[in-house]
């Protein structure tokens, strides 16, 4: 049994080590991107967390791990019911840390746009053309976005204007993104005389919305980590209790230490969903998605 649990022990050891050396590797653009124009749902999430990890890789760590877990916990406590919650927030865990990094780096683009459009409005002062602004905001422009100017600069150079900032649209994909995007699709047809005044309001509205995102998930901060707590605290005296006490031992290893474990791990995911669900910041709709329409 210890020599089993080893092995798995191992292989999760070894599952986690190479997805997290696989993350931080960097790496090129998925060639495989135009050769498989359709991906599964949890590649294009990791992508889009710049995960740098395949989902296959990803299902393999998870299941790893969850096993792992829950036969180390086993052997510790000797009781199979008592295994199964940390397996499962095991198996939760690197869903939530993605989510949390996809959230991040959303948060970092949007964060970055009044800088970015007084960098280009800066350009189009000195005299530049928008496209050549919009080009340089891969140079000089903020770090979140300077990767997308980048590859809407070789876009531009065989596509036409507008579709290459479609591109971009459909890359950056968040609502903030978009309007600013529509901005610049504008200035183009109409001229740079026209926008310029509209282009320094968007900027100080895009900077007020910031600012009043920021100011409320700070004020979600301490409720969620209460939130938190209140879930996980239960079953770490739960099984405190069931290492040290022989008579909670035998009873968690019954049918109905089963059903009370399966009762309670029932009731934390509920919780934990309905706290989520009130607690969840208003999300912005995308209205304006391009000529194409792409998402």
């Amino acid at each position: 049994m210890r020599l089993l649990i080893a092995l798995l022990a191992a292989v999760a050891a070894y599952a986690l080590v190479t997805a997290v050396l696989d993350w931080r590797r960097p790496r090129p653009r998925r060639a495989a991107r135009e050769r498989t124009p359709r991906r599964s749902s949890l590649q294009q999430r990791l992508d889009q967390s710049d995960a740098g990890i395949s989902a296959s890789r990803y299902r393999l760590t998870v299941i790893a791990s969850m096993f792992a877990v829950a036969f180390v916990i086993y052997a510790a406590t000797g009781t199979a019911s008592l295994a199964v919650p940390p397996a499962i927030a095991i198996g939760m865990t690197p869903r939530l840390f993605f989510q949390r990094r996809h959230a991040k780096v959303l948060a970092q683009r949007r964060g970055a746009w009044p800088e970015a459009i007084r960098d280009v409005l800066a350009h189009l002062s000195a005299g530049q053309t928008l496209h050549r602004s919009l080009c340089l905001l891969g140079q000089s422009g903020p770090i979140p976005l300077r990767a997308t100017w980048q590859r809407y600069e070789r876009n531009s150079g065989s596509l036409d204007v507008s579709t290459a900032l479609d591109l971009a649209r459909a890359e950056l994909a968040d609502p903030v993104s978009d309007r600013v995007i529509e901005a610049f699709v504008a200035a183009h047809e109409h001229g740079r005389d026209v926008i310029m005044s509209m282009l320094r309001s968007l900027a100080d509205n895009v900077t007020r919305d910031l600012q009043l995102t920021e100011q409320l998930a700070t004020g979600q901060t301490e409720i969620r980590s209460q939130a938190v707590i209140a879930v996980i605290l239960p079953f770490v005296v739960l099984a405190f209790l069931v290492v040290a006490n022989a008579s909670y031992r035998s009873f968690y290893r019954t049918t109905g230490g089963w059903i009370v474990v399966t009762i309670g791990v029932g009731m934390a995911v509920g919780g934990w969903k309905l706290i989520t669900l009130l607690g969840r910041m208003p999300v912005e709709e995308r209205v304006l998605l391009g000529r194409r329409g792409v998402r």
